[in-house]
């Protein structure tokens, strides 16, 4: 069977694969955590994602979770599996900022081929 091509571009093109699977698995974390309990449980709640290069060789992605009754702080597995993929495969760091009303995550990491 041959090899799929793959012609990234945008974000995708400065992960590395390790990077951009620990990244959706994050994503996911905090998307299964807004379904549940968050801000995507029920009516009027809202999800914002943006991507930034914030220095030369760093990205962030901050996720802002808003609702009328709040975010609920992640289960302590999705926190722990955030905080160990963050460091660990994309050598950066989660910051999990609860808010009245809100969560603000900021995702910051190393681009492929610069250092943490």
């Amino acid at each position: 069977m041959p090899e799929a091509e793959q012609n990234p571009s945008g974000l995708e093109a400065l992960l590395n694969a390790v990077q951009r699977v620990s990244l959706c698995l994050i994503l996911r974390e905090l998307s299964a955590n807004a379904a549940r309990c968050g801000a995507l449980a029920g009516d009027g709640g809202r999800v914002d994602i943006a991507w930034s290069e914030p220095d030369p060789g760093h990205g962030a992605v901050t996720w802002i979770e808003r609702s009328s009754r709040g975010a609920a702080p992640p289960a302590d597995f999705s926190a722990t599996l955030i905080q160990r993929l963050m460091a660990s495969d994309l050598g950066g760091r989660a910051d999990l900022d609860f808010r009245p009303g809100a969560l603000v995550a900021t995702l910051t990491f190393a681009l492929r081929g610069a250092t943490a």
